[in-house]
């Protein structure tokens, strides 16, 4: 787990194979969600990439938090009091949406401040699939 102080965070977007064996010239980044940072088309990016077999293929909607590192339950890692970036899947983005709706409900309540609500506590949390294949999920706590 780490604990982050937030400054700023930023909707980004993806278009990918959803493939761990393809090249990854085959993902494409967007701010804006509609056009990838090399000028290409992200719907008809994934459209492409089922065309050529790509089943899975698909535009997913994420975010990146930007922040200090405040700890780290991670051995080794030696960047407490830097800034940090994290980019969270689509699930992790959903979790910090709620995250920081009951971080602002509570600073309407005055159960916290603004200064405490900025700080997020993420969890790395190791999941299987259906298909039993591995990943990690952030969820905050």
């Amino acid at each position: 787990s780490i604990v982050l102080q937030l400054m700023s965070y930023q909707d980004s977007y993806v278009a990918s194979p959803n493939d761990t064996k393809a090249d990854i010239e085959l993902v494409k980044y967007s701010e804006d969600g509609v056009t990838a940072k090399d000028g290409t088309n992200l719907l008809a990016h994934v459209a492409d990439l089922k065309e050529q077999g790509y089943t899975k293929a698909k535009l997913s909607h994420r975010c990146v938090l930007v922040g200090e590192l405040i700890s780290s339950s991670v051995e080794g890692v030696e960047r407490v009091g830097e800034l940090v970036q994290i980019d969270m899947p689509e699930s992790g983005r959903r979790g910090f949406n709620t995250a920081t709706l009951q971080a602002s409900y509570a600073v309407a309540k005055g159960r916290k401040t603004a200064e405490e609500a900025a700080i997020l506590t993420l969890k790395a949390v190791k999941e299987t699939t259906k298909s039993g294949e591995k990943y990690t999920k952030i969820v905050f706590a």
